[in-house]
């Protein structure tokens, strides 16, 4: 009787044993299916922080990289897709690049993070943020876009082109109206965005992002325009 009770007992320990290292393994592979299926998620976290960590400790060269990849992609997609021409244009594009390198990198990093900051400073004291926000898109769309982006993108247009002062004030004052309609069609509503939520070392990826779209619709303006002014000058 005794030699029975003992049996059973042993027979029991490891049946208990058996679920156990059962469970265990159960457990091993549910947690080792949630590190592998979180691999992927952290793997992409790295990547995100430190891309995040490389634009605040170099937002300059960041955003440069970012705009000239941008400005030349944009330029190029407008040429074959939008226009069908067979050939590229590379005298336009390059255009494009070194505007996209001097002035929407460099030139819009100094202005959206360090003059536009200082100067809607004492009106974020006094006002508050929202005014300090329209404040900016004013600026930005009222005085800056119309009265020095334009001039400026027509300066370096007709430097890398070969063109004269007179060719930059005729394309400015021609193409104005139509040109001005179209930036505020696209870019209100989207420096309001930028002014109000994006941090300052994404306020220039994010303008790039945009200016994705931006850059497509004004190269393909410009090759209307510059097509135009062909036909009506008898030009080849």
């Amino acid at each position: 009787m005794a030699a029975r009770t003992a049996a059973r007992t042993l027979a029991r320990g490891l049946i208990v044993r058996g679920k156990s290292s059962n469970a265990t393994h159960v457990v091993g592979e549910a947690v080792a299916g949630a590190s592998e299926a979180a691999a992927p998620t952290s793997a992409i976290q790295a990547a995100r922080e430190a891309i995040s960590s490389y634009a605040k400790k170099h937002p300059v060269i960041f955003g440069s990289m970012i705009t000239v990849v941008k400005t030349s992609v944009a330029d190029i997609m407008a040429q074959k897709l939008i226009e069908k021409r067979e050939d590229i244009d590379w005298r336009r594009n390059a255009g494009f690049c070194t505007f996209g390198f001097l002035y929407l990198s460099l030139g819009q990093y100094w202005l959206y993070n360090k003059l536009f900051h200082r100067l809607c400073a004492p009106l974020k004291a006094r006002y508050g943020y929202g005014v300090t926000v329209a404040a900016k898109v004013f600026l930005d769309q009222a005085i800056h876009h119309p009265f020095v982006y334009f001039p400026v993108f027509y300066s370096i247009k007709a430097a890398v082109e070969g063109r004269d002062w007179e060719w930059v004030w005729s394309k400015y004052t021609t193409e104005f109206r139509e040109s001005v309609k179209q930036l505020w069609m696209i870019w209100v509503p989207c420096q309001i965005v930028n002014f109000a939520v994006v941090p300052m070392h994404y306020r220039i990826p994010f303008v790039a992002a945009v200016s994705f779209v931006w850059t497509t619709v004004l190269s393909v303006m410009q090759g209307s325009f510059d097509a135009k002014r062909k036909e009506e000058l008898g030009e080849e």
